[in-house]
Formats: C-alpha cells, sequence, structure tokens
C-alpha cells in the first residue's frame, strides 16, 4: 500500500489540490453572482429612491402650482364681480338718464300736440 502512495503520489496530490481549486473555484464563482446581485440591488434601490424623490418634488410643485393657480383664479373672480357691479350700475345710470329724456321730450311733444291741434 504505501508503495502505491509513493508510485501515485503527484496524482495524488494534483488530483486532491484540482478538486480543492474546483471547489474553490465552484465557491468563488457562487460568490461573484452574489456580489455582482447584490450591487444590482443597491444600484436599483438607489434608483427607485430618487425616482420617488423626483416624483415627490413633482407633486409638491404641482400642488404648489393648483394652489397658486387657484387664488389668482379667485382673486380674478372677485376683481370681475366688482367692475360687473360696477357697469351694472352705470347701465341702470344711463337707463335713468335715458327714461328722463324720453319722458321730458314725450311730455313736450304732447304739450305741443294739445296747443296745435
Amino acid at each position: 500500500m504505501s508503495n502505491f502512495f509513493t508510485e501515485h503520489f503527484t496524482t495524488i496530490i494534483t488530483t486532491i489540490f484540482g478538486v480543492g481549486g474546483f471547489y474553490d473555484s465552484f465557491k468563488q464563482r457562487k460568490k461573484n453572482k452574489l456580489d455582482a446581485l447584490n450591487s444590482m440591488q443597491l444600484a436599483y434601490d438607489k434608483y427607485v429612491d430618487d425616482a420617488n424623490k423626483k416624483y415627490d418634488e413633482l407633486r409638491k410643485e404641482i400642488s404648489d402650482l393648483k394652489d397658486s393657480h387657484r387664488k389668482e383664479i379667485e382673486s380674478l373672480k372677485a376683481l370681475h364681480s366688482k367692475e360687473i357691479n360696477l357697469l351694472r350700475e352705470k347701465l341702470q345710470n344711463v337707463e335713468e338718464l335715458w327714461k328722463t329724456k324720453y319722458e321730458s321730450l314725450k311730455k313736450a311733444f304732447d304739450t305741443y300736440k294739445k296747443s296745435h291741434p
């Protein structure tokens, strides 16, 4: 038996180191795959966080724009409401003016008509 070991010593040692190297290579590839997956997951998580921050900023900006737009519309409504009321008052004054002018003209015409049969 010792003769067998001495004759095949290099083959046995080579086989042991070869199997160990193969096993180590297998473990290293598995570790590399896990490292790659972890780094990809970290990159994806960072992307998701950045995208969520951007979406939150955009949502806030849209909300602020809606609020400012709503305030602007309300102020314009109030301004236009005042202008409309002012124009209605002016229109009523003009109607009264023309109504009095018409009535005075009609009275003058009726008086003229009575005096010149």
